[in-house]
């Protein structure tokens, strides 16, 4: 099944290094190359590693205590200092990799950005399917659950079994959904994160303001913000995140006051492109940050609303109405899960059948519709009792 693997991808460009001090790096650097030395006697240390670590006050004071002799470790005089040397090199390196990442985050306004850029220092992980087999049973799964869906349920299956095959992290589209209102389609793409062990978010580009939310805004803007990939990425420590993107042929163009538009689907352009994205450059963090690891699934109701340039980055998905079946099936899935008595989802299943058929409602049936009468029977079943 889905996990963490031990892959991992530089997130930020130009690096931000884990600011750690001088003492830090030489017990690091002490206790890797004791285990190596005893691996290659063939006589490992019964010393106590950590015992040893917290011993030392600091490691420059350890240097001098063992000055003329080998250490509990069985390190010379000489293994110590080449080992101070190069720790004291390691921390000039990453502070001066630092300074030139982080240096305009250098106020004290700024110190909470800093510090976030900086739980995500050095090599972040990414998550990865086990093998083919496993993409297989989630594939399954999720067919079961959306039948229906069945078109993009097989275009992101053939995609992460690529990836288990190959060895790469987890990673599919972008996804184009095309098709009527109310048939699942972002809620499939909430269960296949789901699934997939993935963090993800939801993007409306029918909201005013969608280019920032996605996107982000610049220091000194009202309501300056980074953008909610980047949010994601940075809240679950995951760089392969699926970003969801809802309605994208309903998107409102902003304009500023100085007159900037800020078209939605033109600031997905740079997340998507895979050139661009790997070197994505934040507005609000201002540094450049490797967004090529994330999955893009996008929903529309009508294709022709949706830009040329995005629909030929996308592989189209297009997709139909639910027939009633599809509709009871879903129905009787939802009543088990909310532990609705027999009773109830039978109820539910009639209801949908003879409103399909007897053309009471002006339009289609869907899952909204079907939820609402879940919830209705959820409400009836829990009513208390009249004496």
């Amino acid at each position: 099944m889905p996990g963490t693997s031990q892959t991992r991808i530089r997130l930020f460009h130009p690096p931000v290094c884990p600011e750690v001090e001088t003492d830090r790096i030489c017990q690091r650097l002490y206790s890797h190359l004791a285990e190596m030395r005893s691996r290659k006697t063939g006589s490992p240390s019964f010393v106590d590693l950590n015992a040893v670590m917290a011993s030392m006050s600091s490691f420059e004071t350890h240097m001098n205590v063992h000055k003329a002799d080998v250490d509990a470790l069985g390190l010379e005089h000489r293994d110590r200092k080449r080992i101070l040397v190069r720790a004291k090199r390691l921390f000039r390196s990453r502070s001066s990799a630092n300074r030139l990442s982080l240096g305009h985050l250098c106020k004290e306004r700024d110190s909470e950005d800093r510090a976030a850029l900086l739980r995500l220092a050095g090599m972040v992980p990414v998550r990865t399917v086990a093998d083919e087999a496993a993409a297989d049973e989630l594939a399954a799964s999720l067919h079961a659950e959306f039948p229906w869906m069945g078109a993009a349920t097989t275009a992101v299956w053939h995609a992460i079994r690529r990836c288990a095959r190959r060895g790469r992290p987890i990673g599919f589209g972008p996804l184009l959904l095309v098709g009527p209102p109310g048939i699942g389609k972002t809620a499939w793409a909430c269960a296949l994160s789901k699934a997939l062990d993935l963090p993800h978010c939801v993007i409306d580009a029918g909201q005013g303001l969608s280019s920032m939310a996605l996107a982000g805004t610049e220091r000194g803007w009202s309501g300056q913000q980074p953008g909610r990939p980047l949010q994601t990425v940075m809240s679950s420590r995951i760089a392969n995140p699926v970003i969801v993107v809802d309605e994208v042929d309903k998107e409102v163009v902003q304009r500023t006051a100085s007159g900037i538009s800020l078209a939605f689907q033109s600031s997905l352009l740079g997340l998507m492109e895979p050139g661009s994205a790997r070197n994505w450059q934040c507005p609000y963090y201002r540094i450049g940050v490797d967004m090529s690891h994330l999955s893009w699934v996008l929903t529309a109701n009508e294709i022709r609303f949706v830009s040329e340039h995005v629909r030929s980055r996308c592989e189209i998905v297009r997709l139909g109405d639910l027939s009633v079946e599809e509709l009871s099936g879903f129905a009787e899935r939802q009543a088990t899960r909310r532990g609705l008595p027999a009773a109830a989802a039978d109820a539910v299943r009639h209801a949908i059948e003879r409103l399909a058929t007897n053309g009471r409602l002006q339009r289609r049936l869907s899952l909204r519709d079907v939820s609402r009468m879940l919830g209705r029977a959820e409400e009836l079943v829990e009513r208390p009792t009249m004496h």
